[in-house]
């Protein structure tokens, strides 16, 4: 029984949105269970705008080429920052803590974007957002638990750092991988900043 409240409780928000989507009568008030007035001009009118499907490119492209960017520079973050022999590795550290806890406000970043003049360019959808250090941590906690034999392995068949990354340490983190990419992924649809 509890279930089914809360199934009927998360469903019915979206039903409601359909129903009233297809209502010509919404000017008298919305309706709850079913049309008053069953029409499809709503979603025409809609539809007939010629800045939807630009903007639709725009959200699909800005999710894509986010999430790769953020996938890329987290994962290499944690890749260098899992090394104990690290020089200044607490420092580093410490100072992507801080930034998880406080930031400077909407009015600064608004600012410092603007100094640095990415507004009005897509790049600004992509710079802001490119590192998280929440994600690094997952990363690294992933990392840490892949055999040093395999990166060993790799030093001695003649592989570097960024092919020792490539090929081992990220297939051996696919889930860790998809797990963020959804994250960061559903981060940049639903980013209205």
């Amino acid at each position: 029984g509890v279930l089914v409240v809360m199934a009927i409780s998360m469903i019915y928000p979206f039903y409601y949105l359909l129903i009233n989507s297809l209502n010509a009568m919404l000017s008298h008030g919305p309706s709850y269970l079913v049309p008053e007035k069953f029409t499809l001009v709503n979603y025409k009118v809609v539809f007939q705008n010629e800045d939807l499907f630009g903007a639709f490119i725009m959200t699909v492209l800005r999710t894509a080429v986010g999430v790769c960017v953020t996938m890329f520079n987290c994962a290499m973050c944690a890749f260098a920052l899992r090394k104990r022999k690290l020089s200044m590795r607490n420092l580093y550290l410490v100072l992507f803590t801080i930034p998880m806890f406080f930031n400077g406000g909407i009015v600064p970043i608004y600012l410092n974007l603007k100094m640095l003049r990415m507004l009005d360019k897509f790049i600004v959808y992509i710079i802001p957002r490119a590192f998280f250090f929440f994600y690094v941590i997952i990363y690294m906690a992933n990392f840490n638990a892949i055999p040093d034999s395999l990166e060993e392995s790799a030093t001695i068949d003649g592989a570097g750092y960024f092919s020792t990354f490539i090929r081992i340490y990220l297939p051996l983190s696919a889930p860790v991988v998809a797990t963020l990419s959804l994250f960061a992924g559903v981060g940049q649809w639903n980013s209205w900043f």
